[in-house]
């Protein structure tokens, strides 16, 4: 009877390899998808859970983080047959099985790596990361942000041509006193329309204008301990921001905060 066994389970084990080996060769090399991922250091050093996993178990997920990225949904370990199980996840790690399954198991307890109401397994962060792409690609087919479009036709249409030489260098002298003017006048804080211009213009991109002005006003728009005087200075700074300030978390409190500003426009109208 031993000997049965142990035949059924080699014959299911072949089964069940085979059906992961054609679904890694069925891949083509150039699928266009993207081949990186992004890694958020930050989270990875500073998550409690992780920082109380083993160094088998982290090792284990940083392998099925990337093999996630190549699933037909980015994010999900599911394929065309459906929600790939536990022992098929074990089966596509390289290394030693026992290993792998040790690791895996303590993922699954310590709830690092997240299951679905029907079991699918799938890492929070890339498929998160995917959805938001995938939202900001439809509205990008619409047309993009309303605002910025309509910046860009208000900008073609005011476009004058380029003057002479002569009248340059006086257009510029005449520029820059009435900078030294507008310097001297009393700080007034931008709307998302300025920041959305000014963004576009200087193609600045580390942070979202509605999370600039929600950033500055939540600090009453100071700099340090002084009053901010030039709003378009504090916007240059944020390429020098860190990139967790335009994660996708902030990016999603953000734009919650604009949605709340409109509505209690709307309210006040």
């Amino acid at each position: 009877m031993d000997g049965k066994k142990s035949g059924i389970n080699e014959k299911l084990s072949f089964v069940s390899n085979l059906r992961i080996n054609q679904n890694i060769m069925s891949i083509p090399k150039n699928t266009g998808k993207a081949p990186s991922f992004q890694f958020y250091y930050k989270d990875w050093l500073s998550d409690n859970k992780l920082n109380r996993a083993s160094k088998k178990a982290k090792g284990v997920w940083i392998d099925l983080m990337a093999l996630s990225c190549d699933m037909p949904k980015r994010g999900v370990f599911c394929d065309e047959n459906g929600p790939i199980s536990e022992s098929e996840l074990i089966q596509m790690l390289t290394g030693k099985r026992s290993e792998n399954a040790k690791g895996l198991s303590e993922l699954i307890a310590r709830k690092i790596i997240k299951q679905m109401d029907d079991g699918t397994f799938y890492v929070k962060r890339i498929k998160r990361d995917m959805e938001i792409s995938e939202i900001r690609k439809a509205s990008g087919c619409l047309g993009g942000n309303p605002v910025l479009v309509r910046n860009l036709d208000n900008q073609k249409s005011n476009q004058k041509p380029t003057p002479s030489s002569s009248s340059s260098s006086s257009s510029s002298s005449s520029s820059s006193i009435k900078e030294k003017r507008e310097r001297k006048k009393p700080f007034s804080p931008p709307t998302i329309e300025e920041v959305a211009t000014y963004f576009q213009e200087k193609n600045l991109r580390q942070v979202t204008p509605e999370y600039f002005i929600d950033f500055y006003e939540s600090k009453g728009w100071m700099v340090g301990k002084n009053k901010m005087s030039n709003w378009k200075a504090a916007a240059n700074r944020t390429k020098n921001w860190e990139k967790r300030e335009c994660s996708a978390d902030n990016v999603a409190k953000a734009e919650e905060l604009n949605r709340e500003r409109e509505k209690r426009r709307a309210e006040i109208i």
